[in-house]
């Protein structure tokens, strides 16, 4: 009987070794790999995310060394001496209607948010201006059309220039001391806008016809043989 336990004694220490070295060999199996892999800054878990940032700097290598030394103490915020920093005024705006219409230019004066009732006459600021060599186009004008009918080109024209202005600004030759305050009749004037010529505008693409002699007479011509405008079946 005693010799019976010894023996079962014996065996269920083995066993229990057996089962010890079996459950460390995981363990043993995951350090060697780590360890294999911790200088190389790549993941020992199969299904980790490769692309995934790893924190190189925790990650320690098989020399003991980090990877990559992060130095958190030698990034800072810049210091700022508030007491050079000065309150400048406010900078003058860059456009201002009013002002820059009491503004002169010798005799050219700038018109704000033109508004054309006809091709070659418009409104701004009170005042109504004929634009200087060409002959309005009345928006009641009525011109042939290809079918043998009509067509508004004297409404097509009034659109036309409205499209080109857009309410731009019109800078007009007007007396400056005599045009302060708006006139109640029509002020005929050359305008231009920007570096364009408003009435070489009108007359070069056929939406008003030139004043007789005057100096678009020749792109009136052009206008015509080209077809434009409300010339477009006047050959």
């Amino acid at each position: 009987m005693r010799a019976a336990l010894i023996i079962i004694g014996v065996i269920l220490i083995g066993a229990g070794a057996i089962a010890l070295l079996i459950a460390e060999q995981p363990f043993t199996d995951f350090e060697v790999r780590q360890t294999a892999v911790s200088g190389s800054g790549v993941s020992a878990d199969p299904d980790a995310d490769t692309d995934t940032d790893v924190e190189t700097d925790k990650v320690a290598a098989a020399d003991g060394k980090p990877d990559r030394i992060v130095g958190k103490e030698l990034i800072a915020t810049p210091e700022i001496e508030t007491k050079q920093l000065e309150r400048l005024p406010a900078r003058e705006p860059l456009s201002n209607p009013n002002l820059a219409a009491d503004h002169e230019k010798g005799k050219s004066r700038l018109l704000f948010r033109p508004v054309a009732v006809a091709a070659g006459i418009f409104e701004a600021q009170g005042h109504r201006i004929r634009i200087s060599g060409v002959e309005p186009t009345d928006p009641d004008t009525v011109c042939d059309d290809e079918s043998g009918g009509s067509r508004p080109c004297g409404m097509q024209a009034l659109t036309a220039f409205r499209y080109w202005l857009r309410g731009r600004a019109l800078e007009c030759d007007l007396d400056g001391s005599e045009q302060q305050e708006p006139e109640q009749d029509t002020i005929t004037a050359t305008c231009r806008l920007g570096e364009q010529d408003a009435g070489a505008w009108l007359v070069k693409y056929g939406w008003a016809r030139a004043e007789e002699d005057g100096r678009y007479s020749k792109l009136e011509a052009s206008a015509r043989q080209n077809a434009q405008g409300i010339f477009a079946l006047s050959n």
